[in-house]
């Protein structure tokens, strides 16, 4: 592998290596297998209706040692969700 810029360049958090492949996806077999998302509900608590709102997840894997890291794509949105549900709890 090539050596590059520690300070710019990304490394396996696992090995060190700096052999990434960026936005690998998760296969899964059949026809339209599913997409995996992460994702909260913003009322938790309620029997229907609990708004969830989920957000894709992106793969990067190690081209050393195969470890797969995961991160939410759009974590903003997550956050921005959970912090209105402990505004609705807390705000009762």
């Amino acid at each position: 592998m090539p050596e590059t810029d520690p300070a710019i360049t990304p490394h396996c958090t696992r090995c060190g290596s700096d052999a990434l492949i960026p936005d690998a996806f998760l296969y899964a077999e059949g026809y339209g297998g599913p997409k995996l998302a992460v994702g909260i509900h913003k009322k938790p608590n309620a029997k229907m209706m609990k708004q969830p709102v989920r957000v894709p997840l992106r793969f990067t894997v190690c081209g050393d040692c195969g470890f797969v890291e995961s991160e939410a794509a759009e974590p903003r949105t997550l956050w921005e969700a959970y912090v209105e549900r402990l505004s609705n709890e807390f705000g009762r």
